[in-house]
């Protein structure tokens, strides 16, 4: 039983490393997280930005070489306007897209 539990953490701790090497990976590959809060308020890498800035962003990448994670809060005005053009941006640069529902980036939205 000892074996098995030693086994099991050793193996969890390892599958762990990977993830996180994996995210530091994912970081150096060009993402840009893009998160819209309730009011309105757009946030890239955790900066605050207007919808110009990251227009001026987005222009300077290269396309097929930036993946944009976008998130945004639901049921708000604002960031439902706000999410809305910033969909709109990101779709005029044609970089894929991966949604999330949460600000963090970890959940994926289901469609």
């Amino acid at each position: 039983m000892k074996k098995t539990l030693i086994l099991f953490t050793l193996l969890f701790a390892f599958t762990m490393n990977i993830d996180a090497q994996s995210n530091t990976i994912q970081e150096k590959n060009n993402i840009i997280k893009v998160y819209v809060d309730a009011r309105g308020k757009i946030f890239v890498n955790d900066k605050k930005v207007s919808l110009r800035r990251l227009s001026k962003q987005l222009e300077k990448e290269k396309k097929g070489r930036v993946t944009v994670h976008f998130s945004s809060v639901h049921n708000q005005k604002k960031s439902t306007e706000a999410g809305t053009k910033v969909l709109r941006l990101i779709s005029k640069h044609q970089f894929s897209i991966k949604t999330f529902t949460d600000k963090s980036f970890t959940k994926l939205a289901e469609w």
